[in-house]
């Protein structure tokens, strides 16, 4: 983003005199609008929609951290885990985007809003798989470790994150783009 702005030939300038007679450059947006086919009313439901789910992905995800497993000492299992909070993170930012956002959004505000939820979700689906995938492995390798039941609560509760994310998967084309999936 520091080199490439990919929003630079969004906006034009052009030089106007002001009141004293100094020539100064007024810019303006001349890129492409994305209009949201819902009213207001609609927008502040699918708003509040959005938090929610992202509160319950929040809990599916402190969920795990808080069983104290003996693999959440080790190095795979405990960094995939808190890369996890990473796609959260950008989808609140992307829900707390979509708010401020009006109907008629410029590219770079459609991108920022409505495309971050997105695109986080996924990443947080293959973070939360990759997650597992490395729970199993320590699994397997330690022979189910000190705690086998707290392992497999451990895993299992992966599931319910991972479910979220495909709820808000459907939500999410039915709400912005009008698609039954």
């Amino acid at each position: 983003m520091l080199f490439n702005n990919p929003y630079k030939n969004d906006y034009d300038h052009r030089p106007e005199k002001d009141m004293k007679g100094r020539y100064r450059d007024v810019f303006f947006y001349t890129g492409e609008y994305h209009e949201l086919k819902f009213d207001l009313k609609t927008k502040k439901r699918i708003q509040g929609i959005c938090l929610i789910y992202g509160i319950l992905m929040l809990a599916a995800l402190l969920l795990p951290g808080l069983m104290n497993q003996p693999s959440s000492r080790s190095l795979p299992v405990c960094l995939s885990y808190v890369f996890m909070f990473l796609p959260l993170i950008f989808f609140f930012f992307g829900i707390f985007s979509f708010f401020q956002a009006s109907l008629l959004l410029t590219r770079e505000r459609f991108d920022k809003s409505v495309l971050r939820m997105k695109h986080s979700t996924v990443a947080l689906l293959l973070v939360a798989v990759v997650s597992l995938i490395c729970g199993i492995i320590w699994f397997i390798l330690n022979k189910g470790g000190e705690a086998p039941v707290k392992e497999l609560i451990y895993l299992s509760c992966h599931i319910p994150l991972m479910i979220l994310v495909f709820a808000f998967g459907k939500f999410y084309d039915k709400a912005f783009f009008g698609k039954q999936s």
